[in-house]
């Protein structure tokens, strides 16, 4: 699988290439919204779809997308831009309640070292190459108040 080969607004480029190779497209930033997506189902331009909390707006639009991609019959892979725990945690409880199989890939970047620091007060850290859902309340971190104050920039 490769990832998205086309610029992101040529959707019509991203279905000629799919229907020009047996290698499986995945449609990554052309995807932001429902209607993105909509429009990457109508013109068949990829069979996998890659969703992040940040690009795409949140855990609920992050669900909504993965409903309208399992319907279309697209694979789906979880994503995640550079970031802390705490949104590593809310792709985590995605993937362990989502009710059918997700493709399996690295989505922790946040916790790759990518970053500085983080604001929880025990990091998630990948186990044998997986990241372990957190079994805390609310997504399963604690934010460390004094790591984020120490992190802050007065004006």
């Amino acid at each position: 699988m490769s990832p998205q080969p086309v610029a992101i607004w040529d959707i019509a480029g991203l279905a000629a290439l799919s229907r020009a190779t047996a290698i499986p497209i995945m449609a990554d930033e052309s995807v932001s919204t429902e209607h993105s997506l909509l429009d990457v189902i109508r013109q068949r331009a990829a069979i996998v779809v890659q969703t992040k909390i940040a690009k795409n707006g949140g855990i609920y639009r992050v669900i909504r997308l993965r409903h309208l991609a399992a319907a279309a019959g697209m694979r789906i892979y979880p994503g995640n831009h550079p970031s802390t725990s705490v949104a590593t945690a809310a792709v985590a409880q995605i993937c362990a309640a989502w009710p059918m199989p997700i493709m399996e890939g690295v989505f922790a970047v946040g916790v790759s070292g990518a970053l500085a620091a983080d604001v929880v007060a025990n990091p998630i850290v990948p186990e044998n190459g997986e990241v372990p859902v957190p079994t805390g309340a609310g997504l399963g971190v604690e934010l460390d108040m004094d790591r984020i104050a120490s992190l802050r920039i007065d004006r």
